[in-house]
């Protein structure tokens, strides 16, 4: 059975950019109209009889290449200028086109074969842990932790550790960490206060039989949560205790343009850690997956259970992590995956783009003044928001009474555009647009008559 090709194989996604960005181009126009003169057309076409048919050409490609990236009404391809890279207002971080690629081959046809768990290696020789499990979820990850045997003493968490995870990306309500652990039977013991934890709220329930501590890992300047996280490993150590800790912004490599700079999986493993838990959609840029990560001992007993549950992860998303993991394996591979190059792209790049955009939008009816500023901007939502990358931003201040009506017209566009409102103050955060839907933020502003 032969499958049809598909769109992409005929137009390449990168030609169909260049075309969408070359129509309707006012010396495209003015060439046609030349042309037309030079051969002799009978019928000779106006400059905006020429602009009209060239925009309802542009409108007609952008249509078509719409449904080719959803097929669904509810699902819209969203130009994001709001500098939030995790965010819960979109369902997911964006994979690396390699990652989707190798998804794609493995469910395009009728495939036969086995993919290899090449992550699996990779991941020990990038973070130093002796073995590495992955499941469908952050909060299936952590659930997972109830199958060791230490578990059944019960697990002591620190009260400003009791978070909120969310299910998969930002689909569902998020669950309750104290939970996850709870519905298996797991005693839990909450120490310490909502804002802080001592030594003394630690060591006093392990003197009772308690043989396991799970903390929590947050970006944070001050230092106190790395002070807090040592403290609980003493503590660990000198009874004989497990700990993991769950890094909510953990990252394979050292990332400096990120303040405060997050904590590497290999950093908490070689300072003692027994086991880390990670999402797989965070820093690492991968699909959406829990992972634990750290000793055998403790990682054989929930493979078992993993496979007499059926838990793993499926082909596809085995093949993504494949994918995304081999172009990680240094930093400067990293900074080519999607969440690299967002993260990486550099200050002067980024100044260069708003410069431009800036000068584009001059004069423009709706905008009263228009300037660029470079500052510091969270890269998402919730936990996220503890980190920050300096970002360059195209700030438009409109006329007043063009506020309302901009807005709506900024979120009904073919390709919405999600820019951060502050009143008449409207910013575009350039970290989040890709270069090519540049145009598009000049082309709100100067709609074709």
């Amino acid at each position: 059975m032969k499958f049809p090709p598909r769109f992409q194989d005929f137009i390449p996604p990168d030609a169909v950019k260049q075309l969408v960005d070359m129509v309707a181009q006012p010396g495209l126009i003015n060439g046609i109209k030349d042309a037309a003169s030079k051969l002799g057309w009978k019928e000779s076409w106006n400059p905006t009889q020429l602009q009209d048919a060239m925009q309802q050409a542009k409108r007609w490609v952008e249509s078509v290449t719409d449904r080719f990236h959803s097929e669904s009404p509810e699902l819209r391809n969203c130009i994001n200028a709001t500098g939030e890279i995790f965010s819960s207002r979109f369902l997911a971080t964006p994979l690396s086109s390699e990652s989707i690629r190798a998804q794609v081959l493995i469910q395009e046809g009728f495939i036969q074969g086995e993919v290899q768990h090449d992550h699996e290696a990779i991941l020990k020789e990038l973070t130093g842990c002796e073995d590495v499990v992955m499941v469908g979820s952050l909060p299936q990850a952590i659930r997972l932790l109830a199958q060791l045997p230490q578990s059944k003493q019960g697990w002591l968490i620190p009260k400003s550790d009791c978070i909120r995870l969310p299910r998969s990306s930002s689909q569902g309500n998020p669950v309750d960490l104290r939970d996850l652990l709870g519905t298996f039977g797991c005693p839990i013991r909450e120490v310490g206060a909502s804002n802080e934890c001592g030594l003394s709220d630690i060591e006093e329930p392990m003197q009772e039989g308690l043989k396991a501590i799970l903390s929590v890992e947050r970006p944070d300047r001050s230092g106190a949560n790395r002070v807090h996280r040592e403290m609980i490993l003493e503590v660990a150590k000198k009874r004989h205790a497990i700990t993991c800790e769950l890094l909510l912004a953990g990252s394979l490599h050292r990332i400096e343009s990120l303040s405060p700079i997050p904590t590497t999986i290999q950093e908490r493993i070689e300072a003692g850690v027994d086991l880390v838990a990670i999402a797989g959609n965070g820093l690492i840029g991968g699909p959406s997956s829990g992972i634990l990560l750290g000793k055998s001992s403790m990682l054989g007993p929930i493979r078992s259970w993993i496979a007499r549950t059926g838990l793993e992860i499926d082909a596809p998303t085995l093949a993504a992590w494949n994918a995304t993991l081999t172009h990680s394996k240094s930093l400067d591979l990293w900074k080519q995956v999607s969440i690299g190059q967002l993260l990486s792209t550099s200050i002067e790049n980024l100044s260069n783009r708003a410069s431009r955009i800036a000068t584009q939008l001059n004069g423009a009816d709706p905008i009263q003044s228009v300037s660029v500023e470079s500052r510091p901007m969270p890269i998402g939502s919730g936990i996220w928001q503890g980190l920050e990358l300096t970002s360059s931003v195209v700030v438009v201040q409109l006329k007043s009474d063009h506020v309302s009506a901009f807005s709506n017209a900024l979120a009904n566009r073919n390709r919405p555009i999600l820019p951060l409102s502050k009143g008449d103050r409207i910013e575009f955060v350039l970290r989040t647009i890709d270069p090519s839907e540049d145009h598009a933020i000049v082309e709100a502003f100067w709609p074709a008559s």
